[in-house]
């Protein structure tokens, strides 16, 4: 659970940092960018504590997927394993090392040992691209489009099926709706879609903790605007997985949903290219006023505002 934004705010806002640093620690931020020559460094670190299966996999394409949102191409991984065991260790690393390989990543170091106590393993990883065009989070602009990908829930959804399969069980979830479940766990990228919208988008964000919501109030944070939100398209096995467990879909963790910030003038041209690539983009809103909240409208009326200390309910 992240800290909430006005305590994280207050320790941030203390942090000194060089005249090289173009995007330092701040609120709603997916990554640090430091200028070299003519071009940016962009990092960003995450730790994998909510799953314990396919986590090597998630180590690397969670951190990998907001490189991916500055416009850049995730390039180097560092790891660090603290593991429940010698042979969780040796599995997280091949894992790692595997998915790495796979997404053109070179594992460049890290740390790895086995911690005494430890109820799983537990992996926090740092990924490293170069950009010569920036996106940031606070890019979104008055006006603007907001579109995601794939729906809310795309990680949290997977991560509760695999890990948590024996409680959906006993509270009714049929075993079909699992097992399609588990394979959302593969559609947590958005190195794809983040590429064509890199072309169009004023702001980029990787929908992780807080969900959907907690990404749009990220994107108004940093943007300092309001966002309007007409629609949140939810799947179907997200829908019955959520109920039985009484969570939110729009709160709940979904790394491989993209948020995107698109022109009004350039949306025809962004969606022949989504379309050309055969990806699946909503649009759910806009970008208001100058502000900071989330404004929820169902046929043109509000139904709900996430603004000031609703924040905190999100994290």
């Amino acid at each position: 659970m992240k800290l909430p934004p006005e305590i994280l705010n207050d320790i941030l806002s203390s942090l000194d940092v060089d005249e090289s640093v173009i995007v330092g620690p701040k609120v709603g931020e997916d990554f640090a960018v430091i200028k070299i020559g003519e071009k940016y460094l962009v990092v960003h670190s995450d730790p994998i504590t909510g799953a314990s299966k396919h986590i090597g996999w998630y180590s690397v394409i969670v951190p990998a997927n907001d490189i991916a949102t500055s416009g850049a191409k995730p390039k180097w991984l560092l790891s660090t394993i603290l593991a429940s065991s010698e042979e969780s260790a040796k599995n997280t690393l091949k894992e790692i090392a595997k998915y790495a390989k796979k997404l053109g990543i070179s594992v460049v170091g890290g740390h790895t040992e086995v911690t005494p106590g430890l109820p799983r393993t537990i992996v926090s990883s740092t990924a490293m691209g170069i950009a010569e065009k920036l996106i940031t989070t606070s890019g979104a602009k008055e006006g603007d489009l907001v579109y995601i990908s794939k729906g809310a829930g795309i990680e949290g959804t997977a991560i509760i099926a695999n890990d948590f399969e024996r409680l959906c069980i006993d509270r009714g979830v049929p075993e079909d709706i699992l097992q399609r479940a588990k394979e959302f766990i593969w559609e947590i990228s958005v190195l794809e879609e983040a590429v064509i919208a890199a072309k169009y988008a004023t702001s980029m964000h990787d929908a992780t903790e807080g969900g959907v919501l907690g990404g749009l109030l990220e994107v108004s944070m940093a943007s300092r605007h309001e966002i309007i939100v007409e629609d949140i398209p939810i799947r179907y096995e997200t829908k019955i997985i959520c109920k039985a467990l009484g969570i939110d879909p729009r709160m709940l963790i979904s790394s491989g949903t993209l948020i995107m910030t698109i022109p009004e003038n350039l949306e025809e041209d962004f969606l022949s290219d989504v379309e050309r690539m055969k990806l699946r983009v909503y649009k759910i809103g806009k970008v208001a006023r100058p502000g900071v909240g989330v404004i929820l409208r169902r046929e043109g009326r509000v139904v709900r505002e996430y603004l000031g200390e609703e924040l905190d309910k999100l994290y």
